[in-house]
This record gives C-alpha cells, structure tokens and sequence, in this order.
C-alpha cells in the first residue's frame, strides 16, 4: 500500500485477522460421525459457501485491509 502518516507509511494499520470458520451443520456432523471421506467434507462445505483461510486473506487483500506482499508473507500461496 502507498501509506501515509498516520499508518506509518505502510498501507495499512493494526493488525487484521484471518479465519476460517466451519460452521457445523447437521450434514457435516453426520459426515463426521459415520468418518466420512475428507472430499464428502470439503464438497459439503462448498454447498455452505465456507470461505477457505486463503480465500479469506486475498478477499482482506482486495478490500486494501492488508498488503499483496503482507498476504504472501503469512499465507501458503
């Protein structure tokens, strides 16, 4: 980010969390008490529109709440 006196000149201030929620639903939890497979999960998150850790940092990123470079640093990308 260009920065500016108040930030420092670093582009952005603070810090910003990224996350990744699961929220647990009643088909996730039989899917996880029967030892469903890791692709029923991940297709049943898709279908609950779960936002992944990486997609969470590039959508902060978008948004100008962190850097590109900040978002390189931090995530597996």
């Amino acid at each position: 980010g260009q920065g500016c006196a108040r930030c420092g000149n670093l582009g952005y201030q603070g810090r910003v969390a990224v996350s990744e929620v699961i929220n647990i639903t009643h088909p996730l939890r039989d899917i996880i008490s029967r030892h469903g497979s890791e692709k029923e999960i991940e297709d049943t998150l898709k279908d609950q529109d779960f936002i992944t850790l990486t997609q969470d940092i590039l959508i902060k990123a978008l948004q100008g709440l962190t850097t590109v470079d900040e978002m390189l640093r931090v995530s597996q990308i």
